[in-house]
């Protein structure tokens, strides 16, 4: 039976120091409280997301893009709203979030690919990931999931909660 460890593995050769300069760089904003640190590190999370779910929207058949709609065709509905979702938790599982549904629809993710760094610096990466999401899920147009902060023990603080439809035209 296998159990994933809570400890990391990692071998470089030669020698890399990423985690000390990602620990130094979280050292540095986070001295910034609310200064011009934060709100940079905020805008190039989001962006990043919002670039990632273009991308990826872009990519798949039949995409148009987000807000876009093309003439004659009726409005985004339902079934591509499920393929957004869909598109979505490829690229979360791409990059090591491991997504998964609940009984009310909320993708939870079992994994923080930032998880050693959110430990010591957990509102500044907790913050990082949510400004991902949001750049994610409007990059895509996924307008039926709203990103929101939920740190529980041992997985990723940012769940992605089902949102309700109005049903409006």
């Amino acid at each position: 039976v296998y159990a994933r460890s809570d400890r990391e593995f990692a071998v470089s050769v030669p020698p890399r120091e990423y985690e000390l300069a990602a620990r130094l760089l979280a050292v540095a904003v986070e001295a910034d409280a609310g200064g011009p640190a934060w709100a940079a590190l905020h805008d190039a999370a989001w962006q990043f997301g919002c670039n990632l779910g273009r991308r990826a929207g872009a990519a798949q058949p039949g995409a148009v893009e987000p807000g876009a709609v093309e003439p004659g065709v009726a409005q985004p509905g339902a079934a591509d709203q499920a393929r957004k979702q869909a598109v979505l938790e490829a690229v979360l599982r791409g990059h090591g979030f491991e997504p998964w549904h609940d009984e009310n629809g909320t993708i939870r993710l079992r994994n923080c690919p930032f998880h050693s760094l959110a430990t010591v610096h957990p509102h500044l990466v907790c913050g990082m990931n949510l400004a991902i999401m949001q750049g994610l899920v409007e990059g895509l147009g996924a307008d039926g999931l709203n990103p929101e902060l939920s740190p529980p023990q041992g997985r990723c603080c940012v769940v992605l909660a089902a949102t309700q439809q109005t049903g409006e035209t």
